[in-house]
């Protein structure tokens, strides 16, 4: 196996090349799609002129579908939805499990972020907001108006959540161990 350079990340991936291809192939994937990304100018539309995107998927899988109504249920208070208007969201997305899993990402983080607040129903519907705007990249300046009926450190506290791989705000547990139960 020759490769192309002796950069460690060169090497690992002609490695997974060779070993695991469809590893490789997702890798190389998804390089390429945050290439686009980063080279892609963003623009205001109108959006008038934005059209509804067709049907890709006639049918999802039952396990994407049991995912898909846990992120619906998690998401109930701060966007209430049908089951039916989910599911014909992801059966339009071109990838919809990429999108379910970001969908779940914001969903674990306003369960997680309305248990450590405690907000009215209305104060949820704007955490909600806020929560999709941070995950979306969206400026802290341009969800002022929704921040200001939250607790001041709302921003603070979400982005955290948003950012962390595992709950910032947990419950402190008492592991079971080995040994003699009392």
């Amino acid at each position: 196996m020759r490769a192309p350079s002796k950069n460690v990340e060169d090497i690992a991936l002609k490695l997974l090349e060779e070993a695991r291809p469809d590893l490789f192939e997702g890798i190389m994937r998804d390089r390429a799609w945050r290439e686009m990304l980063r080279n892609t100018e963003s623009r205001e539309v109108d959006l008038k002129t934005l059209r509804i995107a067709p049907v890709r998927h006639r049918d999802l899988p039952a396990e994407l579908l049991g995912r898909v109504r846990l992120v619906r249920a998690a998401l109930m208070t701060g966007l209430p939805h049908s089951m039916e208007h989910w599911v014909d969201g992801f059966k339009r997305d071109m990838h919809p499990e990429d999108e379910v899993t970001r969908w779940e990402h914001v969903a674990s983080a306003f369960q997680e972020y309305s248990q450590v607040a405690h907000l009215s129903e209305e104060q949820l519907r704007d955490a909600f907001r806020v929560i999709l705007g941070v995950s979306l990249g969206e400026a802290k300046d341009e969800m002022q108006t929704v921040l200001r009926e939250l607790p001041a450190d709302a921003y603070d506290v979400i982005t955290e959540i948003l950012q962390s791989p595992v709950p910032p705000y947990d419950i402190d547990d008492e592991l079971m161990t080995e040994g003699p139960v009392a």
